[in-house]
């Protein structure tokens, strides 16, 4: 399951119904690597592509719409374990 369709199925419907959760969820995405179980490449979008990603699950506007909305690479513990669930981690971005 690719990170997108994970966030779909765990979090569509908040992204969908609440705009203070599409804030939560750019944070989450913005700056951070996603592994999926023992890969060893990550995921990670870049500040745009997260925003893309919330304006096609709500299926409305595009990614300026949530682009820069809240703080980068933080993570709540609402997604940090609801992406958890299937199979999902988190790092921040090291230089």
């Amino acid at each position: 399951m690719t990170l997108e369709d994970t966030i779909e199925a765990e979090f569509g419907s908040d992204i969908r119904s609440s705009k203070e959760f599409c804030v939560e969820m750019w944070s989450a995405l913005a700056n951070i690597r996603w592994y999926y179980k023992d890969d060893k490449e990550d995921e990670g979008l870049t500040f745009r592509e997260a925003g893309g990603v919330i304006a096609d699950i709500r299926g409305e506007g595009g990614y300026l719409d949530w682009y820069c909305s809240g703080p980068y690479a933080q993570v709540s513990e609402k997604i940090s374990e609801g992406m958890a669930k299937h199979g999902w981690t988190w790092r921040h971005y090291v230089s």
